[in-house]
């Protein structure tokens, strides 16, 4: 991962968008469609009341609230962050309890909502509770359930592998909990992230030795090999130099925002190199977005924002002073429902998992 008036919906539509990512969660591939009008039309009720009383105040609608939600829960199971898994579980039984949707969501749905049930799901199991789901959500999506008891089955054995022979060992148990459904976007989205995670432990051969194929994942697998720094200088690149938004984009914005802190310094100083110019385009405001995605986990993040918003460059201040102003004014009474909270926007995130 992680997506307001007319004049910051653009700063913030790349703040959100990013942190988490694109169309539907359980893609993790790009180029998918668009949603139909009649899709875009359809809600997902907020979950939780004083929540869902606050969304006037901010501005926002309850499709964006539940993205906002969303993208703050993909975050905390990214980072495995175990603290949350109480409030995590508290949403998965809301989600699911939920009588609109039954089953699987069609991964061609831009349903908010399934968006939701599908990261909440997904992350009980990176945060070890996949096995703890309530007997309804197992029910109702008996396939993201099983992914999610499968990716705690699977990381209780061999947490992270740092060998070839471990990590082959840890696939093929999170292959056979899931009935080898090696066809499944949603079961390889989650295979990628721990073969990231193996890779990264010394295991330089973790996508080759999966036995998946990965032709759907090229720009995430492309990203993984990468050194961290080599990673952060080549999104950081490849979205300041955008000028019209794709999913291609959109998941090089959420694997940017992914990278957490360690993405400052670098996003900062290219927004720098045009302080003094009057450049400014698509890729330049998505990489304030991204700034002010990072902001609402890492303070410094904001220290560099507001140096931004004293530019000569007035489109370049402008978007980081709107940035600045959503993140003052809706984070602090967002942050205790959403945790990592990305700033609030106009338009649903788009999510990847």
């Amino acid at each position: 991962m992680m997506r307001t008036t007319h004049g910051m919906a653009s700063v913030c539509r790349m703040a959100v968008g990013l942190l988490l990512g694109a169309s539907l969660i359980v893609h993790g591939a790009i180029g998918q469609t668009q949603p139909t009008a009649r899709q875009a039309q359809v809600q997902f009720r907020v979950p939780d009341p004083e929540l869902k009383a606050l969304i006037p105040e901010l501005g926002i609608n309850e499709d964006v609230a539940v993205s906002l939600l969303t993208s703050a829960i993909r975050q905390a199971g990214l980072r495995r962050e175990t603290t949350q898994l109480e409030k995590v579980r508290q949403w998965c039984t809301i989600a699911c309890a939920w009588p609109d949707r039954e089953e699987a969501i069609p991964l061609s749905d831009h349903y908010i909502g399934g968006d939701f049930i599908k990261v909440t799901i997904l992350t009980m199991g990176r945060l070890g509770a996949g096995d703890e789901l309530p007997p309804e959500c197992v029910r109702k999506h008996p396939h993201l359930a099983q992914i999610a008891r499968a990716r705690t089955l699977a990381d209780r054995a061999i947490l992270v592998p740092n060998t070839p022979e471990k990590w082959q060992q840890k696939v093929a148990l999170f292959l056979k909990e899931v009935d080898n459904k090696r066809d499944s976007t949603t079961v390889l989205a989650e295979l990628l992230l721990m073969a990231q995670e193996a890779y990264e432990a010394g295991v330089r051969d973790a996508f080759e030795l999966s036995g998946v194929d990965w032709s759907n994942f090229e720009v995430r697998v492309q990203v993984a090999k990468m050194p961290p720094a080599e990673r952060i200088r080549w999104l950081v690149e490849q979205i300041g130099n955008t000028e019209v938004v794709r999913s291609r984009e959109d998941l090089m914005r959420q694997l940017l925002v992914d990278e957490g802190s360690a993405a400052i310094d670098t996003i900062y100083a290219e927004l720098e190199r045009h302080k003094d110019s009057s450049h400014f385009n698509t890729g330049v405001r998505s990489l304030i977005g991204v700034l002010a995605s990072i902001a609402c986990m890492d303070e410094k993040a904001l220290q560099a924002l507001e140096k931004v918003a004293q530019f000569p460059n007035q489109k370049l201040r402008a978007s980081a002073r709107g940035a600045l102003e959503q993140y003052r004014q809706r984070l602090p009474k967002l942050k205790p429902f959403l945790g990592y909270a990305p700033l609030p926007t106009t338009s649903p995130a788009k999510f990847f998992p």
